[in-house]
């Protein structure tokens, strides 16, 4: 199946989180908090979909990546309610962080990942999902060890009180970064790094011939990979308003895969 042109992509993309949003008004403010967990790890789903499925990295260690994300939003969105900052900058910095810490550790997999194939890469990538609780407990003072972290987060806008649920502006904000994950994703894909990512995928010799840099490649796909499953992290970790290790264990990093399989990998 062709990727859609940029036009198409946003036309329905905008289609799709009207009509998501739309939902929000129909249904109890319990689904909407599940909309907006889904949506979360969609955009964990979205990553793996593009370097596991059109670059054929396997990677098991996206939980790791939302487990960057979470603790980047936490840190820094407790840094900021500390100094006493409120409003929009409480949201969109935190989220800022959660795709900055996440790509950040995206870059040093994917440095890894040019020298590694295979169920090697898949060993090196698991590891880190096995040791999120050892590094959440060493650093016990910063990330909170088992327990994790309690999170500040900024409710819906005043405007949007006593009219929208906290569940519904949740959704929303969860639905509209999904929904631009998928459009940048696509629009990445139809384009020249989608060939060149395509290309290594099948023979990263022939791609090096051809005068592809297969190693940036790699590491360019795990950091974007990466920053969309940072994305989906910052996002869990503002609708629990926690981040803690057991949220981000192997199971998660297998149920992502597993979407993304049943989704279509390719």
């Amino acid at each position: 199946m062709r990727p859609l042109t940029p036009l198409a992509s946003l036309l329905l993309a905008a289609a799709a989180a009207a009509a998501l949003i739309g939902l929000t008004f129909v249904v109890e403010p319990f689904r909407s908090y599940q909309l907006a967990t889904a949506c979360a790890y969609l955009c964990a789903v979205a990553g793996l979909t593009l370097l596991t499925g059109a670059g054929g990295q396997l990677s098991l260690g996206q939980a790791a990546l939302m487990a960057a994300g979470a603790y980047s939003y936490a840190l820094s969105a407790n840094a900021l309610a500390g100094a006493g900052v409120e409003g929009a900058l409480l949201l969109l910095v935190p989220l800022g962080a959660s795709i900055l810490g996440a790509s950040i550790l995206g870059v040093v997999i994917g440095c890894a990942a040019g020298r590694l194939h295979g169920p090697y890469l898949a060993g090196f990538t698991l590891a880190l999902v096995v040791a999120i609780p050892a590094v959440t407990s060493t650093f016990s003072a910063v990330l909170g060890g088992d327990q994790g972290l309690w999170i500040t987060v900024e409710k819906r806008p005043t405007a949007l009180r006593g009219t929208v649920s906290n569940e519904q502006w949740q959704a929303w904000l969860a639905i509209i970064c999904a929904v631009a994950v998928m459009v940048v994703l696509n629009n990445l894909l139809r384009g020249r790094f989608g060939r060149q990512l395509r290309a290594v995928r099948d023979n990263d010799a022939a791609a090096s011939l051809s005068g592809v840099n297969a190693a940036r490649t790699k590491i360019i796909s795990f950091t974007v990979s990466a920053a969309a499953a940072g994305l989906g992290g910052g996002l869990l970790a503002y609708v629990t308003q926690s981040a803690s290790p057991g949220a981000y264990s192997l199971v998660l990093s297998l149920y992502l895969l597993m979407a993304a399989v049943i989704g279509g990998i390719g």
